[in-house]
């Protein structure tokens, strides 16, 4: 996995995607339970750069739609 740290208005968001670029997980600041970085996983901003640019562009007020492929790993909660 590869992730990078966005600072935005509300904080720095954890965004983490794999190695297609396909977002896996976003974490917001000040979460219940704050995602802990893995060891194994890798900070690579260039891999996730069109997750940043569309986060770059909702808070700066130009998108209010992503598009942006997807693979959460989550519960079937």
């Amino acid at each position: 996995m590869y992730y990078d740290l966005i600072e935005t208005p509300i904080g720095p968001l954890l965004v983490v995607g794999d190695a297609d670029g396909a977002l896996v997980q976003l974490d917001l600041p000040k979460a219940s339970r704050p995602t802990q970085i893995d060891d194994g996983w890798k900070r690579d901003p260039k891999r996730l750069t069109k997750v940043r640019r569309q986060i770059e562009a909702y808070f700066a007020g130009d998108l209010t739609e992503f598009v942006l492929s997807l693979r959460p790993h989550g519960t079937d909660f």
